[in-house]
């Protein structure tokens, strides 16, 4: 959709969508007064490109907290940043999650630059032992948290765009559009010039003769794409502090990371009702949703919980680039997609800047 927008002012383009609607992953059902999208996902608005594609004033974005409760046997403790939380320090400091040292080595993180040599060609986990963090940090808040960001518990994603996310955390907190993520591709459509046909399920070979330019804006799914499944639960007794994650720091349990849609935007659920997405990781992406009840209750005692409904996405990442980050056309066909930068948002919309770039300078 970025693509086809950055276009429409010099072609006559035409969107072949496979679907009903527009979105892609990027979707929100209303079930009974609640907003699901599919999956758990977030906006970062300090993205550089979605900082040009989309009017976050009129996304109404909410926002969610910096920090997150963790859970560690069975308490849980809340981790910050000082900076911006300078009020929850003192939570920060006494939370088990590691030495003083390592806490302090956290804050120097986003000062690592993503395209420095010490970083590139390593994972993730390879670069935080190389700056020193303990095994119990390590296990404790780093693999908790961007297991939830990478959707794989490995921390085998690269190191440049670990710290290139975390340099973004450092300046912004994630929201969701007050009105569910759908309203990201709906702004990029609301003010369309080009045709867009929905449940049009075409082959991009088969259109190289009718157009100039064909521009497949999927991905090419690999069975090594990362999976993630969310069941919604709705609670009648239990509101959220604050708009903070809930990170499973234990190395048992189903549950990977919950999120309390309804504490960072009110419209998520209706009155009297708050909404949580539960985060399940592969391999416990097929679990019985009884059995992610049960985890629930004993993460939260005492409070009553009602199943909404189930998203479990086979392909919710790329795991690496599907052609390379240099091959934007092939065999007459343009490609973008997130899996050709970054498995991010941001990396969707670049993706589509450089196809539409490329198209427009005749390279």
């Amino acid at each position: 959709m970025y693509c086809a927008k950055l276009l429409q002012d010099s072609f006559d383009v035409t969107v072949f969508e496979k679907h009903s609607r527009i979105g892609g992953r990027i979707q929100t059902d209303e079930a009974d007064g609640f907003l699901l999208d599919h999956g758990f996902q977030v906006y970062q608005p300090a993205y550089p490109e979605g900082g040009r594609a989309f009017d976050h004033q009129s996304l109404n974005l909410k926002y969610f907290s910096p920090g997150a409760y963790i859970k560690l046997g069975k308490s849980f403790h809340y981790v910050g940043d000082p900076f911006r939380e300078p009020g929850r320090a003192m939570d920060t400091l006494a939370a088990p999650i590691g030495s003083l040292l390592d806490k302090a080595r956290i804050l120097k993180l986003k000062f690592v630059d993503p395209e420095d040599s010490m970083v590139q060609g390593k994972s993730t986990l390879t670069l935080l032992k190389e700056l020193g963090f303990s095994n119990k940090i390590i296990e404790s808040f780093f693999r908790p948290f961007f297991s939830g960001v990478f959707l794989e518990r490995e921390l085998d994603t690269p190191a440049d765009f670990f710290a290139r996310l975390y340099q973004l955390f450092s300046v912004s907190e994630v929201a969701v559009p007050a009105l569910g993520m759908q309203q990201l591709p709906n702004q990029l459509v609301k003010s369309r010039k080009y045709e867009l046909l929905l449940d049009q399920d075409r082959d991009p070979k088969a259109l190289l003769n009718d157009y100039d330019y064909v521009v497949q804006a999927f991905p090419i799914r690999s069975s090594q794409d990362r999976m993630v499944t969310t069941d919604y639960f709705s609670s009648s007794t239990l509101k959220a502090p604050s708009a903070s994650l809930y990170l499973n720091g234990n190395d048992h349990g189903v549950i990977n990371h919950i999120a309390p849609m309804s504490a960072a935007s009110s419209t998520y659920a209706p009155d009297g009702q708050s909404l949580w997405a539960v985060n399940l990781l592969d391999p416990n992406c097929t679990v019985p949703v009884s059995r992610v009840l049960q985890e629930l209750r004993e993460w939260f005692p005492g409070h009553n919980f009602e199943h909404l409904k189930r998203y479990q996405i086979e392909s919710a990442l790329p795991s690496e680039a599907a052609y390379g980050k240099t091959c934007l056309q092939r065999e007459g066909i343009y490609y973008c997609s997130d899996g050709m930068e970054e498995p991010s948002i941001q990396g969707a919309l670049l993706a589509g800047k450089k196809v539409a770039d490329a198209i427009l300078h005749g390279s």
